[in-house]
């Protein structure tokens, strides 16, 4: 379960790249100077923003948590506050990499990271996951079963991640409805949950 002190962080670095949007900012920036006020290695190139977990274990998969900077912020700052969340919460002793991205910046940023095996994109899909490349035995869509969520169409206009890629698309909110704080709590478990 993500801790409080994870949860406010997060939806203060949601409330940082609102701010920095309507001044016209990089919120890849924001991103990147957030990480590391709370101590994580980040970088950024003005579009996209990443952190690729110490202590990595080459034996093991890389799972990527993928948060969309570009688009409405009210649909997407949840899924960027539920990724950092789970990620500082889970990055010791796993090979995890978050990244907040645009859909312009995805490729070049993929192109600086170490080989990802697997992907978690947030996108509003009200917390039922969606698949693209990964079979029905994919152990995260498994786990999400398991807590009797319904499987799901990618949604149109999903942020796209290299083909080669398998992703899983999940996160607060739908098309029609904003998050609640509730939601956004909710998909911090959630998530924490799946991929502890």
């Amino acid at each position: 379960m993500i801790d409080s002190e994870l949860y406010y962080d997060s939806v203060d670095l949601v409330a940082e790249v609102t701010a920095a949007r309507s001044r016209g900012g990089g919120a890849a920036d924001v991103v990147a100077d957030w990480m590391k006020r709370h101590g994580i290695e980040a970088e950024s190139d003005g579009r996209s923003a990443w952190s690729v977990a110490g202590n990595r274990d080459a034996t093991r998969p890389t799972l990527a948590l993928i948060a969309r900077l570009d688009g409405d912020i009210d649909r997407y700052g949840p899924s960027i506050a539920a990724l950092s969340a789970v990620f500082r919460g889970l990055r010791d002793g796993n090979n995890l990499v978050f990244l907040a991205t645009t859909a312009v910046g995805i490729d070049d940023a993929f192109k600086r990271l170490p080989a990802i095996d697997m992907a978690v994109v947030g996108t509003p899909t009200g917390m039922n996951p969606a698949a693209r490349g990964v079979g029905d035995d994919c152990a995260i869509l498994a786990r999400a079963a398991i807590l009797g969520r319904e499987a799901v169409a990618v949604p149109d206009g999903a942020l796209a991640v290299p083909e080669a890629v398998p992703a899983v698309y999940v996160g607060p909110g739908t098309e029609v409805a904003e998050p609640t704080a509730d939601d956004l709590r909710e998909a911090m478990d959630l998530l924490y949950y799946m991929l502890k």
